[in-house]
Order: structure tokens, then C-alpha cells, then sequence
């Protein structure tokens, strides 16, 4: 069977046309074409044997996350869980502890959650949020005026 290496170099090329050309409107090319939520958090005192704090960020009318972190050990003092680069949009942020049961390799149902109102991420712009934990009393989410 005669195989010509020409021809299919240029069908693959053709295929792969469209791609190529919308390459440079892909990405993230300009950083202010984002948003960022970062979100800290504190624990008042501690859960007895330790705990996993949870942070979800999920863009509105989107069931999966779109991010999500959990961290060993919840901080006590104010400390980052998460920052990311989001494209502009509406986001809510969820966060909940699962308090370790024995040892951190076992752990509790999620307690102590919250969730915040809708969040508008608009271009260029950082959204601070705090993340205030109280062991067994449940959490609360506020936008901070400082940066981070």
C-alpha cells in the first residue's frame, strides 16, 4: 500500500487548522481579563482531635465546583486556604470541617458549614474573603477590606 507522508501531513494540518488559529484567543493572555478570590480562614480555639477545613468555589448555575481545597488541621490564626484566577462571573464559596475521629485518616461528616451570597468576580478585580470557624457552632463568610 503506497503511503504518502506529504499528503497526510497536510491533512493533519488542515484539521488541525481551527485550533491554530483561535490558539492565541485561548488562555489566560492578559491576567486583567480575570478575577481572584482568595479566602482565609480562623478557627476560634480547636476541635479535639484536629480537623479538615474544606473550601468549595463554584460558579453559579454550575453544580460542580470550580475549585475546590481542603487543608489538614484548621488555623487558628487568619491563614490562606485558596486563591485562584477566575474568569469573570457570579461564584459562591462553600466551606465546612471535618472533625478528625481518632486520627486525621478517619474522619467526621462535614459540620459547621456555611456558604456565602452569589459574588460578582469582574475583570481585574480581588474579592478577599474570611472564612470565621467556630468548633461546633458553624462558620461564617465575609469579604475582607484588607488584601491579602
Amino acid at each position: 500500500m503506497y503511503f504518502d507522508r506529504t499528503l497526510l501531513l497536510a491533512r493533519i494540518v488542515v484539521a488541525c487548522m481551527p485550533a491554530l488559529l483561535a490558539w492565541p484567543v485561548m488562555g489566560t493572555g492578559d491576567p486583567l481579563a480575570s478575577g481572584r478570590i482568595a479566602v482565609r480562614q480562623t478557627v476560634q480555639c480547636c476541635y479535639r482531635e484536629g480537623s479538615v477545613s474544606y473550601v468549595f468555589i463554584r460558579q453559579a448555575g454550575n453544580d460542580r465546583a470550580t475549585v475546590q481545597t481542603s487543608r489538614l488541621l484548621a488555623p487558628t490564626d487568619p491563614t490562606l486556604i485558596v486563591a485562584t484566577e477566575l474568569m469573570p462571573g457570579r461564584y459562591m464559596v462553600r466551606s465546612f470541617q471535618r472533625a478528625c475521629d481518632g486520627n486525621c485518616g478517619f474522619l467526621d461528616p462535614p459540620i459547621d458549614q456555611c456558604s456565602s451570597d452569589l459574588l460578582d468576580v469582574r475583570q481585574g478585580m480581588t474579592l478577599n474573603l474570611l472564612v470565621s470557624v467556630v468548633p461546633f457552632g458553624g462558620c461564617t463568610i465575609t469579604e475582607e477590606t484588607d488584601s491579602i
